[in-house]
């Protein structure tokens, strides 16, 4: 299993460096950062247990961090397609399957709202795979996330599992100053979810977690979700659990100045 977590652990470093060229290459304007690097161990983990390119489906709710997501998908492409796979690429996720996008998402909430379809579309139809849907922790303010949650359990979705990405910052601040200091597991294990607690940044219990998940496949009857702690910004120290890389934009230097101070997180 070490030598896994090694491969994984690079695996993450190299998402993270994707995350900071694209967004040097292809979003000179500025683009989300920090909520893109705090996904970088679970985009490392996931595709290990699910076949996104086969009969699972990932729905990055919160759009704004399509940077990691990007750089999940181009890992995909063939090295004549990754060309190509960029020149489309968008500030938010926007539909399109021939590059491994399902959901158009970007309106916070939206993207759990249309992972509850298709995994009731595929409970209906005896279709096999899991939507997983990766959800932030300040898009738990919108109310449409709890209607989903609410529809999920009541058609026992147990194809469905989502990765809350708890950072603990949103746009304007952190989520305690704005939404305050509500137990966001409260509110889901009242819905009627398997609700876990993981670090978002272990690859152990990413492992362990997902492994689970598998395992329990077929044995459980509710939705899934894991509130996975994670860092803002984090494997560049300068912003590591701060709102400064919510959005910004890259000049050369700081380009250079940030790649240079990436760290593998094991």
């Amino acid at each position: 299993m070490v030598g896994g977590l090694n491969i994984q652990a690079r695996k993450a470093l190299e998402i993270r460096t994707s995350i900071l060229r694209l967004a040097k290459e292809k979003f000179e304007q500025g683009a989300h950062l920090g909520s893109a690097l705090s996904l970088a161990e679970i985009f490392a983990v996931l595709p290990e247990y699910f076949e996104f390119s086969g009969e699972d489906i990932l729905v990055l709710s919160k759009g704004h961090a399509s940077l990691a997501l990007y750089s999940l998908l181009k890992d995909t492409k063939k090295e004549g397609e990754v060309t190509k796979f960029k020149r489309k690429l968008l500030g938010h996720p926007v539909r399109c399957p021939e590059m491994g996008i399902e959901v158009s998402t970007g309106s916070l909430g939206i993207g759990l709202a249309s992972a509850v379809g298709l995994a009731l579309h595929k409970k209906l139809i005896g279709c096999r795979g899991t939507v997983v849907v990766i959800l932030g922790d300040g898009e738990c303010d919108e109310g449409i996330v709890y209607e989903s949650a609410r529809i999920a359990s009541k058609y026992l979705l147990s194809n469905l599992m989502v990765i809350l990405d708890g950072n603990g910052f949103q746009q304007t601040g952190s989520r305690s100053n704005i939404s305050g200091n509500h137990s966001i597991k409260g509110l889901w294990e009242s819905l009627m979810w398997q609700v876990k607690d993981i670090d978002g940044h272990s690859l152990s219990e990413l492992n362990s977690a997902f492994r689970q998940f598998k395992d329990d496949v077929g044995k459980s009857a509710h939705p899934s979700i894991l509130l996975a702690s994670t860092i803002k910004g984090k494997g560049l120290a300068s912003f590591e659990d701060t709102n400064e890389s919510h959005h910004i934009s890259l000049t050369p230097q700081k380009y250079e100045e940030l790649i240079s101070s990436l760290t593998e997180v094991l």
